[in-house]
């Protein structure tokens, strides 16, 4: 056992940290030293353990792995001064996934994430069609150091965006920074922009395009602008108009994407439908 003690008088906490090579866990010892009332412990341990998200944290104390003063303990549990806390840490699964030396355009990396600029042409996650040779598959590769996310040694992606679409991907490494990720893309903080191309003019240089997006009823694997489907729109703002050749024109489009909140839930937030930009231009244009 090597133990590694920290502590944080500032946030009222005491840790020591073990890791056992022989064994498939690493344990956390924490001793509880704040007076603040109220405080339920998967939100506390949340708060005080890096790297660990709180449906992670509530996660072990559902399997056990998490006791209070030796005894199983509930994560709804308020702490108290000089508790003792113990949790044990599963190592994290080998992803099913091959790493894959693919070449990555990286324009940032730190301990928590990495921002990738996605080419056109590659496949974000392994799907039917696209078993490897996808973002994924590059990412495993180049990340080596990963600390597992819910228990499984992967990247966490926040968003996808189309296989022939181009553009900046921030992924998570590790639970945390997925968790406050997630919470950005909720709650609209983060912000995206799009750059579409349609052909023609398009007038007024500004403004906003709405219509439904559904499955299409031609083809149900792709979606489309569909009577009856769910309300979304894409602001358009500052239009600009390149010259492409002599014999026509094209326009840029600087979009962002905005949905209903019945339209996309978090757990939908990396399905195909960030297309939605590129539906609507094309809609833009026929009209």
């Amino acid at each position: 056992m090597i133990p590694i003690s920290n502590t944080d008088q500032e946030n009222g906490f005491e840790t020591q940290e073990s890791a056992d090579h022989s064994s498939e866990y690493r344990e956390i010892r924490l001793r509880i030293k704040t007076h603040q009332p109220d405080q339920r412990l998967d939100s506390y341990l949340a708060r005080q353990i890096g790297n660990l998200s709180r449906s992670r944290i509530q996660a072990l104390i559902e399997k056990g792995l998490v006791t209070l003063n030796g005894k199983p303990v509930k994560a709804s549990h308020p702490v108290k001064w000089d508790e003792e806390v113990l949790i044990r840490i599963p190592g994290p699964k080998p992803s099913p996934l091959t790493p894959e030396p693919i070449d990555l355009d990286i324009r940032y990396e730190d301990e928590h994430l990495i921002v990738v600029n996605k080419p056109a042409g590659l496949v974000v996650h392994p799907a039917y069609g696209h078993p490897s040779g996808t973002l994924v598959n590059a990412l495993l590769y180049h990340c080596r150091d990963l600390p597992g996310i819910g228990g499984e040694l992967r990247p966490g992606l926040v968003h996808r965006i189309d296989k022939d679409t181009s553009g900046l991907l921030v992924v998570a490494k590790t639970e945390k920074a997925l968790e406050g990720l997630a919470k950005q893309f909720k709650k609209k903080t983060a912000e995206r922009t799009y750059r579409a191309i349609a052909w023609g003019h398009l007038t007024p240089s500004q403004g906003r395009i709405e219509a439904p997006l559904g499955r299409s009823r031609r083809n149900r694997k792709l979606f489309g602008v569909v009577t009856g489907g769910k309300e979304a729109s894409t602001a358009g703002a500052g239009v600009l108009t390149l010259s492409v050749h002599a014999g026509g024109q094209t326009t840029m489009l600087p979009a962002q994407p905005s949905y209903n909140s019945t339209y996309l839930s978090p757990p939908s937030l990396a399905s195909s439908l960030v297309s939605l930009p590129r539906l609507h231009c094309a809609l833009a244009h026929s009209i």
